[in-house]
């Protein structure tokens, strides 16, 4: 019984570690492209700082992040000029990573 409760432990907390590996592409991509994939995004500023957003959106001319901020979904206004690059999620290599 008790090697039994080690393993399925020892099985959960594997799943829980590798559920978190995300992998971007190595390219960059423009905001346009970042905006038509709708998927996770990582934008490198000038200034080094480094923003994970869920997508961006382009409405009305203007890129917006969609990020996770405290519990809360927020719309963050990237400038062109601040961003030095936009990677987007490379679903087959989180894939293969997580397995």
């Amino acid at each position: 019984m008790m090697l039994k409760n080690k393993f399925i432990s020892m099985v959960l907390v594997l799943m829980l570690i590798l559920q978190s590996c995300t992998v971007y592409q190595k390219t960059a991509v423009t905001l346009d492209e970042a905006a038509a994939s709708s998927r996770k995004t990582l934008i490198t500023k000038t200034d080094g700082a480094k923003l994970k957003v869920k997508r961006v959106e382009k409405i009305d001319g203007t890129f917006y992040g969609i990020a996770k901020v405290e519990g809360k979904t927020e719309k963050i206004t990237l400038v062109e000029n601040e961003i030095k690059t936009v990677r987007v999620l490379n679903k087959t290599a989180t894939t293969f990573g997580n397995i």
